[in-house]
């Protein structure tokens, strides 16, 4: 018999939260600050949680980020489509072991918003 220890839903309300208030921060500013805000939170909690069941809080908070991120980006080009949205703001990336989805990258530097699933879990013992 085990134990299996997830995140909790207080705790997964808390950070869809601070993540909430980093975009209305960062509401009309370029796209890469906005990636450097979001990118040392998304990374400190995905590092403090992976010791437990973290793949459904994980999933749950990737696909929270993406609907803001859309949000966001329909907001500030009303007048775009979708397409040109996703052309311009969004690529795959390949890392071993993983499905290449779509991730928020900056067009005019090189970064790319992380997601909580790249960071690996660990088990523990």
């Amino acid at each position: 018999m085990f134990v299996l220890v997830t995140i909790s839903k207080e705790k997964l309300k808390t950070v869809r939260s601070n993540y909430k208030e980093v975009f209305r921060h960062y509401l009309g500013f370029n796209i890469g600050r906005l990636i450097e805000a979001m990118n040392p939170k998304v990374k400190g909690f995905a590092l403090s949680a992976r010791t437990v069941d973290c793949s459904k809080g994980f999933r749950h908070l990737d696909n929270y980020i993406f609907r803001l991120l859309v949000r966001l980006l329909r907001r500030e080009h009303g007048n775009k489509s979708w397409t040109w949205i996703r052309a311009r703001y969004f690529r795959h990336i390949q890392i071993p072991g993983l499905n290449s989805p779509l991730v928020l990258g900056d067009p005019s530097s090189n970064l790319t918003l992380l997601l909580h699933r790249y960071i690996s879990k660990v088990d523990h013992i």
